[in-house]
């Protein structure tokens, strides 16, 4: 072996290979053919895979001090980063705190424990999806758990309150329950479910505590009420001498999900019906946390803690439980939940080498995943747990950083019920339309209710005001509820916006909220735009829009309809997308319309081994319509002269192009007037069409390709109204980039005269 020893690195899909690769090294690291030919000596005994061709066609780089080479890549998405060897895993949707509190990427929370229970007994934390809530809930658990004091120095002696124990450390029996998984498909299913729940939890808290209270090992359950179990368990406990701690994780998950579902019955309940399904929901989960309240009161129940996001299902169904005091917006639990920048810092600092890429890394997480503000008087600005440990986790697997869809973190998406409800009324859809619009909200109140408007974020009085009255049903309150709603499920957060706030807030009676960063723009706004398509959808319109066709040769409402199909696209969808699953779109509906007997697909207008066949054509006795289709996909555009996709590239990134173009495309249109025609706007547009002449490619502006199909469209019109006799009217209709749908009237021809 030669003396000269390199060690090549490379990330494969879930872990890094190392191999030693012995050879005599030239000035010409690696394109010399003899690297080439030593290299083939050696591949049995390497344990990674080896291209050549692309290993020659890279271009190495030497970081000094180490014995590795890396490509170097002139994009943010090729950089690969140096990481540090037997990197830990990485906490990604663990909340076990025993194993999480060990781990190098765990920050810190116990020193805020004096500060809970210095702010009272009964205590409520809301924050967004995927935040550290029930990782706080195991801590708590851990910590006040009289069975985990043998173990208190292992777990938290490493930690800030492991020298600052409190008295109340370890001294409760500790009754946890979370409400996410309950069954909200009907009323009753969702009182079966909860009762279930309750005497589960029940039954495993009595042989958990049966050691130390002798009364648990005979206690009787109620199945048909377990708010009753719950009576029963507490009177056992408190004969014994003991106290309980209940934590609540997730208390409003069920309780929303079923506001989606039974919007009726909850109309009926809001406007005072008695007998209606939601007064019978309400009075199972109103009862449980009533309950809760007797029992604090010289009961077994000592202290309470509740996590959620949002305060709806306790303010409409636990009206009796008034005597919690939310931290959401307490200046001093503002870092409570989620990351800050600093210690986003330090994470990074795991797994990555180089000061340098720390910057680096830190600054692209800094736009895509921060802005978060919890409250008013501080500058904070939080990340999410999840979208951290996400990206770490890909730079961890792969050695480099996230980009474009390999951002997003769909788990991190706010659940179906949150935007369903911000959909149910016209005040939730126009505060999206406006997120979009400007990535910005302002509580535009009346000048009387600035004031008190104002300090709802202020003074933290947000919590008690939200309620699904004011959010499902117009109100003069609406506009101010949907946009609190957005708030709690991590859509917005607050900030200042300076272009906006000059040119249509008044700041001094003006709340401001914007979308926090560019990860949640892309998954919420996009999904509730995507939710918010489908609901206008309706099979009315789509009737119509076919008969409009059909019969007035009227393309628009039915493109607009496929468009709509068109946004349901997932990544795996676009697979198998072309011409003729495009062509499914318009055939579906006109299949199954009256007017199935009058249309052809694939017509035949000429004889002979390359017949002419139109698309879509539907004849009448005195005219005809027909449509000559063109699919476009992300793979042959060009956005500005320089964005593009490769066919090859992975699915997240492809629809993030189709998505750029659509923004495109709905910009152009807008600038312009309504009635302008399609050409106008496609003069405008940057996009740009691959065009292959032989071996030679070329970019050429997209109306080429719609003047192309456009002519397409007329020969095969003429060749028709010649055939059958009548005249025909010839449509295009053009799909770019998966979710952008254009269309137009190529022309109107009669039949030529001819001789014979």
């Amino acid at each position: 072996l030669d003396s000269r020893m390199f060690c090549v690195r490379r990330s494969l899909s879930s872990h890094h290979c190392l191999s030693l690769i012995p050879h005599t090294v030239s000035a010409s690291i690696p394109n010399s053919v003899s690297y080439k030919k030593s290299l083939s000596h050696i591949v049995p005994y390497c344990r990674l895979p080896l291209s050549f061709p692309r290993v020659q066609q890279q271009k190495w780089r030497h970081f000094s001090g180490t014995a590795q080479y890396y490509p170097q890549s002139t994009s943010l998405h090729e950089k690969l980063l140096p990481i540090k060897e037997n990197i830990p895993m990485v906490p990604y949707g663990d909340a076990d705190f025993v194993s999480v509190c060990k781990s190098p990427f765990y920050m810190d929370r116990t020193q805020y424990i004096p500060l809970l229970e210095s702010s009272g007994k009964v205590l409520v934390f809301l924050r967004p999806r995927r935040t550290g809530k029930t990782l706080l809930i195991d801590t708590l658990h851990k910590y006040y758990d009289v069975l985990h004091k043998e173990q208190f120095t292992d777990i938290f002696g490493h930690l800030s309150i492991g020298e600052n124990r409190t008295d109340l450390a370890n001294k409760y029996l500790v009754f946890r329950i979370d409400f996410s998984n309950l069954n909200t498909d009907t009323v009753d299913d969702f009182k079966r479910s909860m009762n279930d729940k309750l005497n589960t939890v029940i039954r495993d808290f009595a042989k958990t505590y049966a050691p130390l209270v002798s009364d648990l090992r005979s206690i009787e359950l109620n199945v048909r009420n377990g708010v009753d179990s719950f009576e029963r368990l507490c009177g056992d406990v408190k004969r014994n001498g003991k106290k309980i701690m209940v934590l609540v994780d997730e208390y409003d998950n069920a309780v929303n999900r079923a506001l989606s579902n039974m919007s009726s019955d909850l109309e009926q309940y809001l406007k005072g019906s008695q007998s209606s399904s939601a007064q019978r929901q309400e009075s199972i989960f109103k009862t449980f946390f009533s309950t809760l309240k007797s029992l604090t009161s010289g009961g077994a129940v000592e202290r309470i803690f509740i996590t959620g996001v949002s305060p709806i299902a306790l303010n409409d169904f636990t009206s009796g439980f008034n005597i919690a005091r939310g931290l959401s917006m307490d200046p001093k639990f503002a870092q409570l939940a989620g990351f800050t920048e600093d210690e986003v810092k330090r994470l990074l600092g795991v797994v990555l080498t180089h000061e340098d890429d720390v910057n680096l890394a830190l600054s692209h997480l800094r736009q895509h995943y921060n802005g978060y503000s919890f409250c008013a008087e501080t500058d904070d600005r939080m990340y999410i747990c999840q979208l951290v440990f996400h990206a770490l986790e890909f730079m961890r697997d792969l050695a480099k950083l996230p980009t474009g869809g390999r951002l997003l973190d769909r788990n991190v998406l706010p659940s179906e019920y949150a935007m369903e409800v911000m959909l149910a009324t016209p005040a939730g859809r126009e505060s999206v339309e406006k997120l979009i619009e400007n990535d910005v909200l302002a509580s535009n109140i009346s000048t009387e209710e600035s004031d008190s408007v104002a300090g709802l974020v202020q003074e933290g009085c947000l919590d008690e005001t939200l309620n699904s009255g004011d959010l499902l049903f117009d109100s003069p309150k609406s506009a101010f509820s949907a946009l609190a709603f957005l708030y709690h499920m991590g859509a917005v957060t607050q900030g200042v916006h300076s272009e906006y706030v000059a040119a249509h807030v008044n700041p001094a009676s003006s709340t401001l909220f914007k979308v926090p960063n560019q990860v949640v723009k892309k998954l919420f706004l996009d999904a509730l735009v995507h939710r918010m398509n489908l609901s206008q959808m309706d099979f009315q319109r789509l009737r119509s829009a076919v008969e409009q066709f059909a019969q007035y040769g009227d393309l628009d409402d039915l493109c607009k309809c496929t468009e709509h199909f068109c946004a349901m696209l997932k990544g795996p969808d676009m697979k198998h997308q072309s011409e003729a699953s495009f062509k499914m779109l318009f055939l579906v509906p006109l299949a199954s319309s009256r007017f199935a007997h009058q249309f052809e697909n694939e017509k035949r207008l000429s004889r002979g081994r390359f017949a002419k066949r139109v698309d879509l054509c539907v004849s009448f006795p005195q005219h005809g319509n027909l449509v000559e289709l063109k699919d476009v996909r992300p793979g042959y555009l060009r956005l500005h002269g320089e964005k593009y996709i490769d066919a090859d590239a992975p699915w997240d990134d492809i629809h993030e192009f189709a998505n750029d173009v659509h923004r495109h495309w709905k910009q152009i249109t807008q600038q312009c007037a309504e009635d302008a025609p399609v050409e106008t706007l496609l003069e405008r547009c940057a996009l740009e069409v691959k065009s292959f002449h032989g071996k030679k490619v070329q970019w050429v502006p997209i109306r080429q390709e719609w003047e192309k199909a456009k002519n397409q469209a007329v020969d095969y019109a003429q060749r028709a109204a010649n055939r059958h006799r009548k005249p025909y009217t010839a449509h295009v209709a053009m799909r770019i980039g998966f979710f952008t749908v254009i269309h137009g009237v190529a022309g109107k021809v009669k039949p030529m005269e001819t001789s014979e």
